[in-house]
């Protein structure tokens, strides 16, 4: 009874972790990656369940089409949704219900889900202490907890390599073809969510090579016809537009590159998940390996391997590091409840991994409940310039959401592929809405390079980072956050700083003389660093607002 009480207590810790501040920035959306799963989700509602984008596979945008299906029926019989172009003018209008439904399930539940994974998986290898103490370092760890309030693949991910591997308990134990089954079914998902997730099946081979039970090829090859049939079945287009398919593949291996094996733990495990973790993580994992017990290094071979595959090919954002959570936690607890008997000292160290993160989670789920600088900003233009006037902003994850004109979104709808359902229907509803959204701009977007039609419609028109150009333009107002800083970005802030008019700046920093983020990589979402996240009083970068002078 006590242990269910401990339990129950580290679950509810995570949820609210996971919960707190989850409706951060909303209604407007600024986390880069957001957009890319919810506006696939109500796109297939056209009928079309083409993806045409497979950078990431789009088995989390699928579930969350049914989720919004679901709400759409509910609606339509509450008499809330007459139809379901009423129910997608309802998502532009205002994304909060849809955003929250989909950070709550994928973020706050997911995420939740395996804190207790992580419990079964530490019980079963080695006991319930060991259980509950794995569940609490992951619970807790700040990486995991930051991620858990964004809608993206890597939290599902994980979730499902956690359940390949207590899956994979059942092969080492057993043998049986139903554990195969499942162990490939699970694996298959896990890659549905993130193809580097497929290094999973590893494991799954391990457990076939080194198990109790004399093994032949047939259940290895069922366990992998099982993942790849499943992942197919989640992602029906990888077979049907094998050409798109395979073109966004390459695509996306190509902006992995060769980072070193440090870079990832002196950056995003060291700083995600607290020096102490990291350090007792790792040294419950050595612990292991020197013990050679089997079910360790078959485990094991999975997270091994996909940390050294991160110094060859990876990117430099922190989250690319989650898979390797629950075994740093459950390792860590696997250490401390085998070569710790002094009580004192055991507990010394709990609290040693867990303030670290807890500390941080906390702070980073307070930034989210605060307003960030681009709503700050944008309530200022709104009561402060004139409607109709002409403004020129940067990429606009990092600056204010604004509405734009309705003769600029009609002038871009003419741009636009007619083959491409999914965007022509989305712009056809964004013109009827143009009027209704007020105040509105005439809106230029700042770019080093400026192409005629851009990728995405809040991109255009774009106009260089000339104040000569902005005046033949008739801007009259310019804004700027000071983050992502080059040659040509740098020169056009100088100029406006000698010939424009500072009219306005927001700061999320406690120092108003800091002006930029320490953070390695420019997070459209929240601080990752430690000092980076400690120096905030908000979310945000700082922004600048410049009036042209003439």
């Amino acid at each position: 009874m006590q242990k269910r009480i401990i339990l129950s207590a580290v679950l509810l810790l995570g949820l609210s972790l996971r919960l707190y501040g989850i409706n951060f920035g909303l209604p407007y959306t600024y986390h880069a990656d957001e957009p890319i799963i919810v506006n696939h989700a109500m796109a297939y509602g056209t009928g079309d369940l083409n993806p045409y984008f497979f950078a990431i596979p789009p088995l989390v945008s699928y579930i969350l089409f049914i989720m919004y299906g679901a709400c759409f029926l509910i609606g339509r019989a509450l008499h809330i949704f007459n139809s379901p172009e009423n129910f997608a003018i309802s998502f532009l209008r205002d994304p909060t219900l849809f955003y929250l439904i989909a950070r709550v399930f994928f973020g706050a539940i997911l995420g939740s889900a395996t804190i207790a994974a992580v419990y079964l998986l530490g019980k079963r290898l080695y006991s319930e202490k060991a259980g509950l103490l794995s569940a609490l370092f992951f619970a807790v760890a700040f990486v995991h907890v930051q991620n858990s309030h964004y809608v993206y693949v890597d939290i599902a991910m994980v979730f499902f390599i956690v359940l390949t591997c207590l899956a994979v308990l059942g092969i080492v134990r057993t043998g049986s073809m139903k554990s195969y089954i499942v162990c490939g079914i699970f694996a298959g998902l896990a890659t549905a969510a993130k193809y580097n997730a497929s290094m999973v099946f590893i494991v799954v081979f391990f457990a076939h090579l080194y198990g109790n039970k004399p093994r032949g090829m047939r259940k290895i090859a069922l366990a992998f016809c099982a993942m790849c049939a499943t992942f197919i079945i989640c992602n029906p287009y990888s077979i049907l537009d094998i050409r798109n398919f395979i073109d966004g593949i390459v695509t996306q291996a190509g902006t992995a590159s060769g980072l070193g094996l440090l870079y990832h733990l002196r950056y995003s495990l060291v700083e995600g998940l607290g020096l102490f973790l990291v350090f007792f993580g790792i040294a419950g994992i050595l612990h292991s390996v020197i013990k050679k017990r089997k079910v360790d290094l078959i485990l094991l071979s999975f997270p091994i391997i996909f940390y050294i595959s991160l110094g060859f090919a990876s990117q430099p954002h922190e989250r690319y590091i989650l898979p390797l959570v629950p075994f740093l936690s459950l390792y860590a607890a696997i250490f401390i409840c085998e070569n710790i008997k002094n009580i004192k000292l055991a507990v010394l160290l709990v609290v040693l991994i867990i303030l670290p993160n807890l500390g941080r989670s906390i702070y980073s789920d307070y930034l989210f409940t605060q307003d960030d600088t681009r709503t700050i900003a944008r309530r200022w233009i709104e009561e402060n310039i004139k409607v109709g006037s002409r403004i020129a902003m940067e990429h606009s994850f990092f600056c204010p959401r604004l509405n734009q004109i309705k003769e600029q979104v009609e002038e871009k709808a003419s741009t636009y592929d007619y083959a491409d359902k999914i965007r022509r229907n989305r712009i056809d509803l964004a013109i009827g809405l143009a009027e209704e959204k007020k105040p509105y701009y005439f809106l230029f977007y700042l770019q080093d390079r400026p192409i005629l039609n851009a990728k995405f419609m809040f991109e255009s028109p774009q106009i260089g980072f000339s104040l000569s150009e902005i005046k033949n333009k008739g801007i009259g107002f310019v804004v700027l956050h000071t983050d992502a800083e080059n040659a040509v970005r740098r020169g056009f802030l100088n100029t406006l700083e000698n010939n424009a008019t500072l009219v306005k700046e927001f700061s999320p920093y406690r120092d108003k003389g800091k002006k930029y983020s320490e953070d390695i990589i420019v997070q459209t979402g929240g601080p990752f660093l430690g000092r980076e996240l400690f120096s905030r009083e908000r979310n945000g970068y700082l922004i600048k607002i410049f009036k042209i002078k003439g």
